[in-house]
């Protein structure tokens, strides 16, 4: 062909390999100096994530009725998480007002499930309002500092050892 030039690999010195010259500097060479470029090898968990992914999308596609309850009942689920958060925990009131019409949004986009346009301004707003709902939870656990200690210790004063766990030490 007239006009193409294509480029052949060129060893320059006796321990190279001729991949190494090739463009995009992806392949990694023996001793680890060149790491990455423009194209990453995938992991065999980054590919069992996208199949998983990809099993799950098929499902839904499958069975739209039954997605679409789970996902109701998910919502329902978050509302009563927000609603408890106020009442027992006292979390701000402009967090949670913002994650249940957030939730009101998603019951919108509910009602065309699978049907989902991207331009449709209840789509649009879900996902500013996803951004906006992160914000503020972020915000909030940045002024309010809790202990590691105090977080996952539903059972800690209780008095009885029964519900505490054991050392690592003696774990088997």
């Amino acid at each position: 062909m007239l006009g193409t030039q294509h480029s052949v690999p060129v060893i320059c010195r006796e321990s190279e390999s001729p991949v190494e010259n090739l463009p995009g500097g992806f392949w990694p060479d023996v001793a680890g100096e060149r790491s990455g470029g423009p194209l990453l090898p995938c992991t065999p968990l980054q590919v069992g994530a996208a199949a998983g992914l990809y099993y799950l999308a098929e499902l839904i596609e499958e069975y739209t009725v039954a997605t679409s309850r789970i996902i109701k009942y998910m919502i329902w689920f978050s509302t009563a998480v927000l609603i408890g958060l106020y009442v027992f925990e006292r979390f701000p009131t402009c967090m949670i007002g913002v994650g249940l019409f957030t939730n009101l949004v998603y019951f919108g986009l509910l009602q065309t499930f699978p049907f989902i346009m991207l331009t449709s301004p209840n789509f649009i707003l879900s996902c500013g309002l996803v951004v906006v709902n992160h914000y503020l939870a972020f915000q909030f656990f940045a002024e309010e500092y809790y202990p590691f200690s105090e977080a996952p210790a539903p059972f800690r004063d209780v008095g009885s050892s029964v519900y505490s766990s054991p050392p690592l030490s003696h774990a088997r």
